[in-house]
């Protein structure tokens, strides 16, 4: 009774449970998704019972899971006889590549954690690295140390470093823990601007440098650094977009300058290219570059929403693949990185590659020096473009450089040439010198104004504070310099209101405030509206 029960169970749990799709081999994710089928393999044939069943049956079953193409594969290899242990081996050894241990510790050992990218997804990532870089008993210390030096947030990494007995799982516990407080902190925060969202947003200004304690990015360069003006890469600069200074134009509130000149050529048409595996050499036009080229990312202003990106056929020596790229309109050359080289040259791409002398410099002032130099065939539109790629060790999008995207018709610029003034600069002595009657005297107001007193309020005479022997001199001297000038007046008879001093000795100068609390109480203050731009700019016509 018992067997007759438990047939109609594991019949109905097969009828229930769908098969795993079809595998069909990928070059960029073709190992991990052959990992996977395998293990959606191996459950289903536990829960269908076909595991119990003969060696021909299960090997069937898995040459029924295999792709068009993989049966190709699987016909090539003359494993027709074999079993299905042998014939699993011999897929494995086709379809997972001969690893590099050192290459894989180096991949495992420059990985960082994204801006946009969890700390579970970062945590992940390196999980799967490390199961290819054979640590052994060091797995868990080397994971934790490449958490340790991989967190994108600061803070998370002191709070890593302050702990001398910090281990695998107690760092685990701290990054989801510090995620989970930085989202809470901004969902607050955005509803705390939704309340004041009728506020309006100031500009900059772009001579004096003000830095507000919250942690957001930089407002004059985008970019995060401790709230010091002399850390700020902006400082002393241009902005392209506007032509002020101390600030940079990914950030500028004025509107967009398109005003560019930039040099336009054909490609050649793709329907003349009759053999797919043939690259035809052509001459390369001269450029008179120089060894080092500038390098931006795409600026981002807050009106945007989306990214500039676009999919760009690249043709290889045995077909054409696909890559997505990030247009970049502030770049100077083309930038590729390793991965996808390897992706469209082979495992081998390193012997492919040209020297490069050339060095980038990113945005925020980094020297990037790249692996190589790669001058690929790319399809667009019918048309093929040999365009040449700077090859560096990163992870980023592939960028297009603004000559080629105009070259490509990816951008389409329609603005008059226009001359920009590049020897603008801003010194300290330049601007006394143009404006020399600012700096001079003490900036006082012509006229003169009567402070007045509330009738009710009883005034205070507070008592002389005690002057240290050491700067009774200064002080002395400070006084009477401040009298001549005519900042102060010196009195001798009795005076209803006395307010105490204040001296601070700093850069062996004394400085000297007057803090008058009780008196400022007793003004009677003058209510005036305060005009605005829009009520000001008709009287300037």
């Amino acid at each position: 009774m018992e067997n007759q029960a438990q047939q109609p169970l594991a019949s109905t749990m097969a009828h229930d449970i769908s098969a795993p799709p079809a595998y069909e081999y990928n070059i960029r994710t073709g190992v991990e998704d052959w990992t996977i089928f395998k293990l959606q393999l191996e459950n289903f044939m536990k829960l269908t019972g076909l595991e119990g069943k003969g060696d021909d049956v299960k090997k069937a079953y898995l040459i029924s899971l295999l792709g068009k193409e993989m049966m190709k594969v699987y016909v090539n290899m003359n494993i027709r006889g074999k079993t299905n242990q042998e014939t699993m081996k011999a897929l494995d050894d086709y379809i997972l590549p001969q690893r590099n241990v050192i290459y894989e510790r180096y991949v495992f050992g420059i990985t960082q954690q994204q801006k946009t990218e969890r700390f579970d997804q970062y945590y992940s990532n390196l999980r799967h690295l490390a199961s290819t870089c054979e640590f052994g008993t060091m797995h868990d210390e080397l994971l934790r140390d490449r958490i340790v030096l991989g967190v994108i947030s600061n803070v998370l990494r002191k709070r890593y470093l302050g702990d001398p007995g910090l281990t695998l799982a107690k760092a685990l516990e701290l990054g989801k823990a510090f995620e989970a407080t930085e989202i809470q902190c901004n969902v607050l925060n955005d509803n705390r601007h939704k309340m004041t969202s009728d506020e309006h947003e100031q500009i900059p200004d772009s001579n004096v440098f003000k830095f507000s304690n919250s942690s957001q990015s930089c407002w004059y360069c985008g970019n995060n650094h401790a709230r010091k003006k002399e850390l700020c890469p902006a400082l002393g600069k241009i902005c392209t977009n506007c032509g002020r200074p101390n600030h940079f134009a990914r950030v500028c509130k004025q509107k967009t300058n398109n005003n560019q000149f930039l040099n336009i050529t054909n490609g050649r048409d793709y329907n003349k290219y009759k053999k797919t595996n043939q690259v035809s050499e052509q001459e390369n036009e001269t450029r008179n570059q120089s060894e080092e080229e500038d390098l931006w990312q795409v600026s981002k202003r807050a009106e945007m929403k989306k990214e500039f990106v676009t999919k760009l056929n690249f043709l290889t020596e045995n077909d054409i693949k696909e890559l997505k790229c990030q247009l970049d309109t502030g770049a100077a050359c083309n930038v590729l990185n390793y991965e996808d080289y390897r992706i469209l040259c082979g495992l081998c791409g390193d012997e492919k590659l040209e020297r490069s002398r050339m060095q980038l410099r990113c945005y925020g002032g980094e020297i990037l020096k790249p692996r190589g130099k790669k001058t690929l065939t790319v399809i667009h539109e019918g048309k093929m473009y040999d365009l040449e790629f700077q090859v560096v060790d990163t992870r980023q999008t592939p960028l297009i450089s603004v000559e080629t995207c105009v070259m490509m018709n990816l951008v389409t610029v329609n603005a008059n040439l226009c001359k920009i003034n590049a020897e603008i600069s801003l010194t300290q002595d330049k601007i006394v010198e143009e404006f020399q009657d600012v700096f001079k005297g003490l900036g006082r107001l012509e006229g003169k104004y009567d402070i007045e007193i509330e009738d009710k309020i009883v005034p205070v005479k507070k008592i002389p504070r005690r002057v240290p022997i050491a700067l009774k001199d200064k002080l002395k001297q400070k006084l009477n310099e401040l009298e001549a000038k005519g900042v102060i007046q010196k009195e001798t008879e009795p005076t209803e209101w006395i307010s105490n001093l204040v001296m601070v000795n700093k850069n062996d100068k004394l400085r000297l405030c007057l803090d008058p609390k009780d008196l400022n109480k007793a003004i009677k203050r003058s209510h005036f509206q305060i005009p605005t731009l829009d009520e000001m700019t008709p009287q300037l016509f």
